[in-house]
């Protein structure tokens, strides 16, 4: 069995450096965009909220591979729909407290959420393709 260590931490790195690029851009957006709202108030709880999620999920499946490989299957599934859920969750949550602008914090949300899925996967199957 293979040392979980180097994988995780090189997952962490990368997608610690990707959200950084991404919060940047997305913070340099809104200053130079500054008339024009592109930003809910929320979109900073729902990113911080979603990068850790796409952590906790990403080693959840990444354990779950080092098994076999049925249990691999249903981790990386079961992890995406549970992350899925638990970050629809708190958009509805928000959306049904909130007054501000529907579209903007929608955009928002599933523009991040797409974002850390695809990282995510694509190191899944970084993983996968290796052990091939």
């Amino acid at each position: 069995m293979k040392s979980l260590v180097p994988v995780i931490s090189g997952f962490f790195l990368a997608f610690s450096g990707f959200a950084l690029a991404l919060g940047g851009t997305v913070w340099a957006l809104q200053q130079i965009l500054l008339p024009k709202i592109i930003l809910s108030n929320y979109f900073w709880l729902l990113f911080i909220f979603l990068f850790f999620l796409t952590l906790i999920v990403y080693i959840l499946s990444v354990l779950g591979i080092q098994k076999d490989g049925q249990t691999g299957v249903l981790s990386i599934l079961g992890g995406i729909i549970i992350k899925f859920l638990l970050a629809a969750g708190l958009f509805l949550l928000i959306l049904l407290k909130s007054n501000e602008n529907q579209l903007v914090l929608g955009l928002n949300f599933f523009s991040i959420y797409l974002l850390f899925t695809v990282f995510e996967v694509i190191f899944l199957l970084r993983i996968l393709r290796h052990q091939n």
